[in-house]
């Protein structure tokens, strides 16, 4: 099923050059996460901030007003607060405003303090692949955001409101590998 919507992946940037850098390891989770939303239909734009040149705010904000995005999904360590910040603060500067998702160990580890603090629409707390399928399924049919385990958001009182945790994936083959030439590995 192919979906309207429009995502991007954005990998942030993990050291403090403004010069392309492929000294890291690779983002595993984000290379998940790309591929089970190109496989249930999602149309995914990937920008990986490490493999080009210049600031990071100024290359996606061009890139954010050349191309509507519905939602902009990011994650990242602790160690890089900083760069997540950045990433979502631009993100709501766009007119097209797109919602954000955070997800990664900088959520996982301390969900309510982060999410209070770096504010994005949703947060996807521990293992993804099946929560961001339900997650954006929910918010685009306007379901119940409730009934989707492990994920953080703000209910239109504005409440922060935690679900229950997603059980771990047992059969990992039932998800397909990491979209590496998506997020600039050929």
């Amino acid at each position: 099923m192919m979906h309207n919507l429009r995502i991007l992946l954005v990998v942030p940037r993990y050291s403090s050059t403004n010069q392309p850098d492929y000294n890291y390891t690779f983002p595993l989770g984000l290379g998940y996460i790309s591929s089970v939303l190109k496989n249930a239909g999602y149309q995914v734009d990937c920008i990986n901030l490490n493999h080009l040149r210049g600031d990071s705010a100024e290359i996606l904000n061009k890139c954010l007003n050349s191309t509507t995005y519905d939602f902009v999904c990011t994650g990242n360590t602790a160690a890089g607060y900083t760069e997540t910040e950045k990433i979502l603060n631009i993100t709501h500067e766009p007119p097209s405003k797109p919602k954000t998702i955070l997800g990664g160990i900088i959520i996982t580890a301390e969900p309510e303090i982060v999410f209070d603090s770096l504010r994005p629409t949703y947060s996807v707390i521990g293992e993804g692949e099946e929560t961001i399928i339900e997650l954006l399924d929910n918010a685009i049919e306007g379901k119940d955001l409730g009934e989707v385990k492990g994920i953080l958001y703000r209910d239109f009182h504005g409440k922060m409101v935690r679900t229950p945790p997603r059980e771990a994936i047992e059969d990992l083959h039932s998800i397909p590998l990491p979209d590496f030439e998506g997020l600039g590995f050929h």
